[in-house]
């Protein structure tokens, strides 16, 4: 069922126009958001409250992307990146993304592989079972992100998530004992194999 709802995705997206890409998109993440925060805050928003706000985000990350690059490398000079940009050159861009659903005990895990001139390349859905903590079900999300990638054969990408902990775990040099720190443990290793794989803080 839940490939068939996956191929179904992929083919109505397939015959869309890039307006309607993007439309369609950020009001399923509008949902997405929705149901987390109703999940994790008790707030909720009726469904025109809902596909306004998720419009407005679009727009604003569509404008974002015109800012002159030289002043955004300036501001952002020595720092995470905390704005979504393509890739360098003949790398891929993996986007991570992580869902908790406490009902169920399970982690929703979500990447997006992009190409560098900003064009769609893959996408992956999955749930795991089990609860978890959120930097440690972050942690998890980049696990399987790069055992996907590396499964695709990709040799150049960068990993990006919302997780500053889990990223400076990963690119830091401390190892704990705790589970957070055997899932970092299992990255660490994963990256070192593939020297051209790197991971990243984004907003």
């Amino acid at each position: 069922m839940q490939n068939r709802s996956l191929e179904l995705f992929f083919h109505l997206l397939a015959n869309m126009d890039e307006y309607m890409r993007g439309d369609y998109c950020i009001i399923l993440w509008g949902i997405w958001r929705q149901r987390n925060d109703k999940v994790w805050n008790g707030t909720s928003k009726d469904v025109p409250t809902t596909i306004r706000f998720a419009r407005e985000y679009l727009y604003d990350w569509l404008g974002a992307k015109k800012f002159n690059r030289t002043m955004l490398e300036h501001h952002t000079r020595d720092k995470p990146c905390q704005i979504w940009h393509k890739p360098a050159r003949s790398f891929a861009k993996c986007n991570v993304y992580a869902a908790f659903i406490p009902e169920e005990q399970k982690i929703g895990l979500g990447c997006v592989v992009r190409n560098d001139d900003d064009s769609f390349f893959r996408a992956r859905t999955c749930a795991i079972n089990g609860v978890a903590g959120v930097k440690e079900g972050k942690a998890i999300g980049i696990l399987e992100a790069l055992l996907w990638v590396q499964s695709l054969g990709l040799k150049k990408v960068c990993f990006e998530l919302d997780a500053k902990v889990v990223m400076e775990a990963i690119n830091g040099s401390n190892i704990g004992v705790f589970e957070f720190s055997f899932i970092v443990r299992k990255c660490k290793d994963l990256i070192r194999s593939e020297q051209d794989f790197s991971i990243n803080f984004v907003r």
